[in-house]
């Protein structure tokens, strides 16, 4: 029987990796790429930059972990935390049902989501480094800066979800449960590559995202419930 802790990481980097910040910038970045390179390069620039946001949370989410997975050997620091984290994670839920409710009014301005400034800083990275000559070390470094600049929106789940991986009680399993975290974190954008290789535009990804964008926040909203749940069990 598959254990529930490896399940509910699964299922939360998941839903994660489909969150409208970090879905909205790899259409922007695709779309970016299709205008300025061949499907070949543009294929490989996508690779690396999944790889080097991969990394990039793995590390960040491990740096984490070892940080808060040894403060919590102090049981009131650590129940202190969970309390926090359970609180954080029930104001997502009640903000992420409010945005679902905006959406589906078709009043999109959300109140969970990324700051202008970042979303202009996100753009102005992806123009800046897709026009360097070297295709390898642009991808690598914009994959490292918009998973920087995004941490404000996909670590609303990414760091209660640390946590969570922090109660199973076992460094080797939380690292493991970090791991696989990350890769279902990343799996939605190797499917939106390899549709955009196949011939799907960017423009119909970016319809999907809008008219579909409801969903997506009530998912988040059930997320950020289930996890607030779990960390007062």
């Amino acid at each position: 029987m598959v254990n529930l802790s490896f399940i509910t990481i699964c299922m939360a980097g998941l839903i994660d990796g489909i969150n409208p910040c970090a879905f909205g910038t790899v259409i922007f970045l695709l779309s970016y790429l299709s205008v300025r390179q061949r499907k070949q390069e543009m294929m490989l620039s996508f690779a690396l930059f999944t790889i080097a946001v991969f990394v990039t949370y793995f590390l960040i989410g491990f740096g984490l972990f070892q940080f808060l997975y040894k403060t919590g050997s102090y049981f009131i620091v650590a129940r202190l935390f969970q309390c926090v984290i359970a609180g954080l994670a029930f104001i997502g839920s009640a903000l992420s049902f409010y945005d679902a409710y905006l959406a589906f009014t078709k009043k999109n301005k959300f109140i969970l989501r990324l700051p202008d400034f970042l979303q202009k800083r996100i753009k102005n990275a992806i123009r800046e480094k897709t026009m360097t000559g070297n295709i390898v070390i642009a991808s690598l470094v914009l994959g490292f800066l918009v998973s920087i600049f995004e941490l404000n929106c996909t670590g609303q789940i990414y760091f209660p979800s640390i946590l969570y991986m922090i109660k199973t009680g076992s460094a080797i399993k939380g690292t493991l449960l970090l791991f696989v975290y990350n890769v279902f974190f990343v799996f939605p954008l190797i499917i939106i590559g390899l549709l955009t290789y196949s011939g799907l535009s960017s423009r119909k990804l970016s319809g999907f995202l809008t008219e579909k964008i409801g969903w997506f926040k009530l998912v988040m909203a059930f997320t950020f419930l289930a996890l607030g749940i779990l960390f007062l069990l």
